[in-house]
């Protein structure tokens, strides 16, 4: 994307004149892409910034939360019961504590890709096999 600013505008919202702009500095180009997520679209302008997905970090948090109530004795009626939410879905997103350390770190950093979304890490179900998992997801395995 080229964006080009108005010399004399932003020479009066700087309070000088608009012999004191540089032509490189009234012209931005920058790299922009649509990503999809889900069913949402995003415009990526530039580069992307690192921001962890609140929405995949809460489901993993609550997912380890989960799987730790579970080694503590607790059956998953009962967990499912106090969350509000079926066993089925309990036990699908249960899949996220299986996930390989170097993708969690990656969600909890932000720094996944765009497009992955919690519907892609639990449907189909993912593979245990951590090789698959990071073919699977586009997160590259630390080395």
């Amino acid at each position: 994307m080229d964006l080009v600013l108005s010399r004399e505008k932003l020479a009066a919202l700087f309070g000088v004149g608009t012999d004191a702009l540089a032509p490189s500095a009234l012209q931005l180009t920058l790299p922009l892409a649509l990503k999809r997520r889900g069913v949402e679209q995003r415009l990526v302008i530039g580069d992307r910034q690192t921001q962890p997905d609140v929405q995949l970090v809460a489901h993993l948090m609550r997912a380890n939360r989960w799987l730790g109530e579970i080694r503590r004795g607790r059956d998953i009626r009962t967990i499912a019961k106090a969350d509000g939410i079926s066993e089925g879905c309990l036990r699908v997103h249960l899949q996220l504590t299986l996930l390989a350390p170097g993708i969690q770190q990656a969600i909890l950093e932000g720094t996944q890709p765009a497009a992955l979304t919690l519907h892609r890490l639990t449907r189909p179900k993912m593979p245990a096999d951590w090789s698959v998992q990071y073919s699977r997801t586009g997160i590259a395995p630390p080395r």
